[in-house]
């Protein structure tokens, strides 16, 4: 970290500041940054793109497959895909559990980055995965307890369809109620692990006080992340575009030709450039949570004045001193 550009967390921002500083700060700590993502979470990520090798591959294997199929058999008699998509679930759930792991890491990583930068702490791979361990555990709870309520409220939504016909309008009604719902809550508790990671508050507390944090802000905070998750999907988009193209190319020669199976290696190596993208791109997730936690700190300075008083605090010391002087000549 270099101490000479260090960035005042405690700062009234703007939309348009918090953006600036959020990249001014990955700019100026990215080598120790993304030094410490690289060790902590490269294990997770090999899985992670692993994971995605295989499911991208049977996916689009599979896509290729339903193509030829419909134009071979030339006929309107239905097809039965049950079995090929059966087939590719080990792949969705080991992808999607990869997922969950790498993501809840990068962000645990990236807070207590954070959290070290903001008390001047000294700065390592081993002192920031020494604070990993101690809130990973937190966070990962944290992150499956709204994922599990989330999946629940959404199966809750087809319940009524037992109900017969009539049973359908109200599914698609508690379906937007779920739609809405899950869009509210995503923004009061989107700053839970920044108060388990910054404030060392415990899981459910987290869960109040991030509710309570967001009131006044909340389509503040809602712009913010919009911008921030169009930026950081962008650079995941571009890391992935090889690898897609790859893909996308394999099955339109497999269209052309009629192959349901297309060039095996062409579809292996687009998989495989596209679970690499992938990965890369969860790191770059980090900026995402570094632009989350300036907001935090940021809103923190503008309620509370902490940064303000403390300068006008230092200013008063520091005329006291120079008085004194003058007085004792």
């Amino acid at each position: 970290m270099n101490k000479s550009q260090k960035i005042e967390l405690l700062k009234v921002r703007d939309i348009s500041s918090l953006l600036s500083d959020t990249f001014s700060f990955t700019k100026a700590n990215f080598k120790s940054l993304f030094t410490g993502l690289f060790y902590i979470c490269a294990p997770i990520l090999l899985v992670y793109g692993i994971c995605s090798v295989l499911f991208f591959n049977s996916y689009f294997n599979l896509i290729l497959t339903n193509i030829t199929q419909e134009i071979n058999e030339n006929s309107y008699v239905s097809n039965d895909y049950s079995d090929m998509f059966l087939s590719i679930i080990p792949n969705v759930l080991f992808f999607s559990l990869s997922a969950f792991l790498a993501m809840s890491l990068v962000y645990t990583v990236s807070l207590c980055y954070i959290k070290l930068y903001k008390n001047n702490e000294e700065i390592s791979t081993p002192i920031l995965w020494i604070q990993t361990k101690k809130y990973f555990g937190k966070v990962i709870g944290s992150q499956f307890i709204l994922l599990l309520a989330t999946i629940i409220a959404y199966a809750v939504c087809f319940f009524p369809l037992i109900m017969g016909p009539i049973g359908a309008i109200f599914t698609f009604l508690f379906f937007i109620i779920f739609i809405f719902g899950l869009f509210y809550l995503y923004i009061k508790l989107i700053f839970a692990q920044a108060f388990i990671i910054l404030e060392d508050k415990g899981i459910f507390e987290s869960f109040k006080l991030s509710y309570k944090f967001t009131q006044g802000i909340f389509w503040n905070i809602f712009l913010f992340i919009f911008l921030m998750g169009l930026i950081t999907s962008l650079f995941t988009y571009i890391f992935q575009l090889p690898g897609t193209i790859l893909i996308y190319f394999n099955i339109f020669m497999g269209f052309a030709n009629q192959n349901s199976s297309g060039n095996s290696f062409i579809s292996l190596l687009g998989s495989a450039l596209t679970g690499l993208g992938a990965a890369i791109g969860y790191v770059a997730y980090s900026i995402y949570y570094i632009g989350l936690s300036i907001f935090y700190y940021s809103t923190i300075e503008n309620r509370t004045g902490i940064a303000t008083n403390t300068q006008i605090e230092n200013i008063g010391k520091t005329e006291g001193y120079d008085n004194s002087s003058d007085l004792k000549r």
